[in-house]
C-alpha cells in the first residue's frame, strides 16, 4: 500500500487491513480451541453445581468476577455446553467490539495519522489478543474502558443529544456490574466532564453534569457494598499475589517503583515485558502526552490520564494492583495506545518531512509483520503450556480410545489437580473418591481408574495397590503409565498422573 500525504483513502486502507489483522488473530486464536489453563479452569469451575444465585455468591479458588460476567456465562454454559469454544465466545466479541469502538473513539478524537498508529498498536497487542479469547472478564474490561471514553467524549460535543445521554447512561450504570477496574475510568470521565461544565459556565449542561456525577457515585458505592464487600475472603488471597503491585511506603522507593511498573508489563503495547522491556512504548506515551498538553487538548488528556491516577491512589491504599500485569490493567490500554499512536507521529514529525510518511508506513509494516507473526506463533503452538494439551488429551482423547466409558478417579475431587479436574467434571460419566476395591470388579467394559500425586496421598496410592494385586487371573491390565510434566500458572508444578485400564479377559 503507498501513503499519499493528505489522502485519507490511504489511511483508510491502512485502518482497514489493521482492523482485518486485529481480528483474524483474535478469531484464529478462539477458533483453534486451545485448552483451559490454570485460571480459566479455576473460574469455570465455579459454574459447575450451582444455579443463577450461586453464580452470584462469593466464589471458590480465589476467584473473583462481575456479576453480569457470571450470569451471562452461566446461561450460556447451560444452553450450549462447556466447550472451549462456548466458554470464549462472549471475550471474542467483547474484544473485537472493543477495537472497532477504540477505532471510532480514536479517529473522532486525535487527527487520522495518530488515531492509525494508536488502533494498529491494539489490534496487534499480545495482551490484548490472548484476553480477547480466554474465558476470563478481562476482556470485558477493555470494552467498558473504551465504551466510557467514547460516550464521556461524545455527552461532552453534545450534552443535550437523547443518544449522547442514554449512551452516557447506560455505560456508567453497566460498567461496574460488568468490570470492577472501570471506576477508574468512570472517575476520569466524570471529573472532566464535571470541569468542563464548570469551565463553560452552561447551566444546563452543568446540571445534565451533576446528574450523571450522582447517578455514577450511586453505582460505584453500589458496587463496592454490594459486589466487592461480600468477595472480600477472595479479595485478600488476591492482595498476595499483588504486592508488587503496590507501592513501598518512602518517597524515593515510590517514584523507582512507579517507573519500573509503567515500564514493565503494564504498557506491553504491541509487546513489552517485565524489568523495563516496555520503556519503549512508556516514552512514546509520555511524548504522547506532552504533544496533547501542547496542543490544549485538555479533556482528552484528563480523561485518559486520570484512570491512571486513580490505579496509583487504589494501590497505594492496597485496594488494587499497579502494573504487576496487563491483564488486570486492561482498562488501561486504550489511554496507553491512544497515547502511544500520537507519540509515535509526534516522533516522526521531527524527521524531514519527505521522509515522515515513509516511515510511518515501516511503523506500520513493522505493526503487521507483529500481527502475522503472532498469528504463525498460535498455529504452531495452538496451547498456554504443554501439560494443559496433556491433560485435556489424557482424558478427552487417549482414556476413550482404549473404550474407557466411564472414569473412575481414586482420588477426593478436591484434590485432584485443576485442570483434570475441569475435563473430568464436565464428563457426567466421572466418579471420584472411588473405592479401588470395588471399581476393579470384573465388569463387561474396560475399568479406568485415574491416581494424581501419590506421594502426596501415600494412604490412597497404597489401596490401590493393594486392589491391583488381587485382580482376577480373568483380568488384562491393559495400560498402567505415569504421565508428568503437568504446567499450572505459568509455574511448573509437576503433578504425577496414573492412568489404569483394566478389562475382562
Amino acid at each position: 500500500m503507498q501513503w499519499a500525504k493528505n489522502d485519507s483513502r490511504s489511511t483508510y486502507r491502512w485502518l482497514g487491513w489493521m482492523l482485518c489483522l486485529g481480528i483474524g488473530w483474535r478469531v484464529l486464536r478462539w477458533s483453534l480451541g486451545m485448552p483451559m489453563w490454570g485460571d480459566e479452569v479455576m473460574l469455570a469451575l465455579n459454574f459447575l453445581d450451582r444455579s443463577w444465585d450461586g453464580w452470584l455468591q462469593p466464589l471458590d479458588m480465589g476467584q473473583v468476577a462481575p456479576p453480569l460476567f457470571m450470569l451471562l456465562h452461566g446461561t450460556l454454559m447451560q444452553i450450549s455446553g462447556y466447550s472451549e469454544w462456548i466458554l470464549r465466545l462472549p471475550a471474542l466479541v467483547f474484544g473485537i467490539a472493543a477495537l472497532l469502538l477504540f477505532a471510532r473513539f480514536a479517529y473522532d478524537v486525535v487527527e487520522q495519522r495518530s488515531a492509525l498508529c494508536a488502533v494498529a498498536v491494539l489490534a496487534v497487542a499480545y495482551y490484548s489478543v490472548r484476553h480477547g479469547s480466554e474465558f476470563k472478564p478481562y476482556a470485558l474490561d477493555l470494552l467498558l474502558a473504551v465504551g466510557l471514553l467514547f460516550a464521556g467524549h461524545r455527552f461532552r460535543c453534545n450534552p443535550f443529544g437523547r443518544w449522547q445521554i442514554s449512551g452516557l447512561v447506560l455505560v456508567i450504570v453497566l460498567a461496574p456490574l460488568c468490570s470492577f477496574p472501570s471506576v477508574f475510568v468512570t472517575a476520569g470521565v466524570i471529573t472532566g466532564l464535571l470541569a468542563d461544565a464548570l469551565v463553560k459556565r452552561e447551566r444546563y449542561r452543568l446540571y445534565l453534569t451533576l446528574g450523571m456525577v450522582v447517578l455514577a457515585i450511586i453505582m460505584v458505592v453500589t458496587q463496592y457494598t454490594v459486589i466487592i464487600v461480600p468477595q472480600a475472603q477472595a479479595s485478600e488471597l488476591l492482595k498476595t499475589l499483588w504486592q508488587g503491585g503496590f507501592p513501598p511506603g518512602n518517597g524515593f522507593g515510590f517514584l523507582g517503583w512507579f517507573v519500573a511498573q509503567s515500564a514493565g508489563r503494564l504498557m506491553a503495547y504491541p509487546l513489552g515485558g517485565r524489568h523495563f522491556g516496555s520503556v519503549l512504548t512508556l516514552l512514546l506515551v509520555c511524548v504522547g502526552a506532552i504533544s496533547l498538553y501542547r496542543t490544549r487538548q485538555w479533556f482528552l488528556l484528563w480523561i485518559i490520564l486520570m484512570p491512571f491516577a486513580g490505579n496509583v491512589v487504589a494501590a497505594a491504599l492496597h485496594w488494587y494492583p499497579y502494573g504487576q500485569s496487563a491483564r488486570i490493567a486492561q482498562h488501561l490500554a486504550p489511554s496507553i495506545c491512544l497515547l502511544a499512536g500520537v507519540g509515535v507521529v509526534t516522533a516522526l514529525s521531527g524527521r524531514p518531512k519527505k521522509w515522515v510518511h515513509r516511515r510511518l508506513v515501516w511503523v506500520l509494516c513493522g505493526l503487521s509483520v507483529i500481527g502475522l507473526g503472532g498469528m504463525a506463533e498460535v498455529m504452531a503452538r495452538p496451547y498456554k503450556s504443554r501439560g494443559d494439551l496433556s491433560a485435556r488429551d489424557l482424558i478427552q482423547q487417549t482414556l476413550p480410545a482404549l473404550d474407557c466409558r466411564t472414569l473412575q478417579v481414586v482420588n477426593t475431587v478436591d484434590t485432584v489437580p485443576v485442570n483434570f479436574r475441569w475435563y473430568l467434571a464436565i464428563d457426567s460419566a466421572t466418579r471420584f473418591g472411588v473405592d479401588p476395591f470395588e471399581a476393579l470388579e470384573y465388569k463387561d467394559e474396560p475399568v479406568c481408574l485415574l491416581l494424581f500425586d501419590a506421594k502426596r496421598d501415600p494412604d490412597t496410592a497404597n489401596r490401590l495397590e493393594h486392589a491391583l494385586k488381587k485382580i482376577s487371573a480373568s483380568q488384562q491390565l491393559i495400560r498402567d503409565e505415569v504421565q508428568t510434566a503437568y504446567i499450572y500458572g505459568g509455574t511448573h508444578h509437576p503433578h504425577q498422573v496414573r492412568s489404569i485400564v483394566v478389562s475382562g479377559g
